[in-house]
């Protein structure tokens, strides 16, 4: 047990630390991420608890054409309970970062849209990436800067980075800080933000992710519910676990 411990524990996060040698090392994007530097006057907590009343630019039409292809339970590791929360993440990470808020929301939706497994897919952010690409135009519109910053971070999500745009970076933190849903806590050495690493933000996220909480605002807002799930036969097979994660999993950094 105790090296199972030892070896989740060195493993755990999503992404790589950086350096002083790094071109986006932490010193560098200290300087990106310019719109949140903690002081004694500022609370992570009093703002979160004041919430997020950010404009969804997720329509119904559009989640509800994610969910008829998507393969997993809404219930899975990478199922519709972990888009939302993302989401949630991301919203309120944005309004620190400064990052692209209509990027951060389709991320939400798209990283692990196309996820077929739970512990062996590994190109499932390329796919969801590709997917993002055939909805563009249809059910919502970036312009090319904003789709490309959509493209790479759910393409490189699963590929252990902490370089990049600052709202890719975001993207990426809100996705991490859900780690807790697989039983991990996320370790700020490995997220991107400032505003990500706050303890207050990261206690708060992980809470949510160890509860599988889920917005009540996705059953009005996105059309959902466990009845419409079931008749979309979402609720055939387990829900997946931490422990049916192989090692091969942890060691890619699956999220």
């Amino acid at each position: 047990m105790l090296f199972v411990s030892y070896y989740i524990t060195k493993i755990i996060v999503q992404g790589t630390p950086c350096t002083p040698d790094d071109p986006m090392s932490a010193e560098s994007m200290d300087v990106q991420d310019k719109s949140w530097t903690p002081t004694k006057k500022t609370s992570v907590m009093k703002f979160l608890e004041k919430g997020s009343d950010v404009p969804s630019v997720i329509s119904k039409a559009l989640i509800q054409t994610i969910l008829e292809q998507h393969a997993l339970p809404w219930y899975s590791m990478h199922g519709i309970s972990h888009w939302a929360r993302v989401f949630e993440n991301g919203c309120q990470l944005a309004q620190l970062t400064g990052a692209k808020i209509e990027v951060v929301q389709l991320f939400a939706v798209f990283h692990d849209s196309k996820c077929e497994h739970d512990a062996r897919d590994f190109k499932h952010g390329q796919h969801g990436a590709d997917y993002a690409a055939t909805l563009r135009g249809t059910l919502f519109n970036l312009s090319d800067e904003d789709f490309d910053l959509l493209y790479t971070a759910c393409a490189h999500h699963t590929d252990s980075l902490t370089q990049g745009d600052i709202t890719v970076q975001t993207c990426w933190d809100a996705d991490r800080l859900d780690l807790g849903r697989v039983g991990i806590r996320p370790n700020p050495n490995y997220l991107c933000t400032n505003a990500a690493k706050e303890a207050d933000m990261i206690s708060w996220a992980n809470q949510r992710a160890i509860e599988n909480f889920i917005p009540k605002w996705v059953h009005k807002k996105w059309g959902y519910s466990k009845k419409a799930a079931q008749k979309k036969r979402f609720l055939n097979g387990r829900g997946a676990s931490r422990h049916a994660f192989p090692r091969r999993a942890w060691e890619r950094g699956i999220n």
